[in-house]
């Protein structure tokens, strides 16, 4: 099959890791597979140079405007795709006019969010042959805006960590500076508004005395809300033991080093960094949000607190009394041949394949012009 991929700008985050993730597998299981990025630059894109699955740019020049995709239906006609599939709230709302002329036939749109969808993102959806969502949750809210069920499937993440071993504890903790008796709270994630890092702060605040004295908090992540969330945490007594890591190439390093994730984000579907930490064995607490109820459960080890000021509390004495509490450990640490196979990425892969192969083909059709 010839797959023309879309994705708006190469950020860190879990849609454009996943769009780079499944374009390179989807290639290397025999098909020809085009990425169009419509941005040039972001933290992804520079180690792209030696991959097998070349960019090409929408942009001559380096620009703001994540939403701009000057000749997209230029680059769509000259690949001559069987199959196109949109990442992330700008890839799929560039479609819409194109699909508005020409149909959707041979299209996949991908919902990877529990916000409510902007008006163009809604209309590539609704004209689509096929749309895919990550979580039952994103799938149940398109339902009722006239979405038709039997176009919608279901595929969850895959994850790289599923299909090969972690550093070791030991080493990356003292690698990383940590104490044996030291429990580590990681977070995990690009500091944008909805990801709300200074209420995780504010739930550290809230810790005990006695908790925090041998504890340490993580972020590991950057973008336009960490500085206002670092300078908070400057102001605390006991700000050393708060770090900001920025982004790493070495997450597995930091996973294999914590003893709990917490997600306190509320504009996700279905997390990256708690598919993850489930594939590595990390226990997991979480505010509710979309579909993180999905992934977490008790025989993860972790646990799901509503989100609201009582369950930031409850969520605070979770990890007052969590102390690397060993039946969590155990049950997280079990869990973890689960996780490989229910985020197997070369299943995951493949379950986008199988659904391409049984639609129709977007250059039969033609493109108007």
């Amino acid at each position: 099959m010839r797959i023309l991929a879309l994705q708006d700008y190469l950020r860190v985050g879990g849609t454009e890791t996943q769009f780079l993730d499944l374009t390179r597998r989807w290639s290397r299981m025999g098909n020809e597979v085009c990425r169009i990025v419509f941005r040039r630059g972001g933290p992804l894109g520079g180690g792209l140079k030696e991959d097998e699955v070349p960019v090409q740019h929408l942009q001559s020049i380096r620009s703001p405007l994540n939403w701009w995709a000057p000749g997209l239906e230029r680059a769509i006609s000259q690949f001559r795709p069987d199959h196109m599939i949109a990442f992330g709230r700008n890839g799929n709302s560039a479609l819409a006019a194109l699909l508005r002329k020409r149909g959707g036939g041979g299209v996949v749109a991908t919902v990877r969010t529990g916000r409510k969808l902007p008006g163009r993102y809604l209309r590539t959806v609704r004209a689509s042959e096929r749309v895919v969502c990550n979580s039952r949750f994103a799938a149940g809210l398109l339902e009722p805006l006239g979405i038709d069920g039997s176009r919608i499937s279901v595929v969850e993440n895959g994850c790289r960590f599923a299909e090969r071993s972690l550093p070791d504890r030991e080493g990356s903790r003292y690698a990383l500076g940590v104490e044996e008796d030291e429990l580590v709270i990681l977070s995990l994630g690009s500091f944008v508004p909805g990801k709300r890092q200074h209420r995780l702060l504010s739930i550290w605040k809230q810790l005990s005395e006695q908790v925090r004295s041998h504890a340490r908090l993580w972020f590991v992540g950057n973008g336009a809300t960490r500085r206002e969330v670092q300078r908070d945490a400057g102001r605390l007594l006991d700000s050393a033991r708060v770090s900001f890591w920025g982004n790493r190439a070495d997450v597995d390093r930091f996973l294999a080093a914590a003893d709990v994730l917490v997600s306190v984000s509320q504009e996700e579907s279905s997390p990256n960094a708690i598919v993850e930490a489930l594939c590595a064995g990390v226990p997991v607490g979480a505010l509710r949000c979309a579909g993180v109820e999905e992934l977490i459960g008790d025989e993860t080890g972790g646990a799901v607190f509503s989100d609201s000021e009582e369950g930031e509390l409850q969520l605070r004495d979770w990890l007052c009394g969590f102390e690397r509490s060993p039946a969590i450990v155990e049950r997280a640490r079990s869990f973890r041949k689960l996780a490989a196979e229910r985020f197997d990425p070369d299943k995951r892969a493949e379950d986008y394949l199988s659904l391409m192969r049984g639609m129709s083909s977007w250059e039969s059709g033609g493109l108007s012009r």
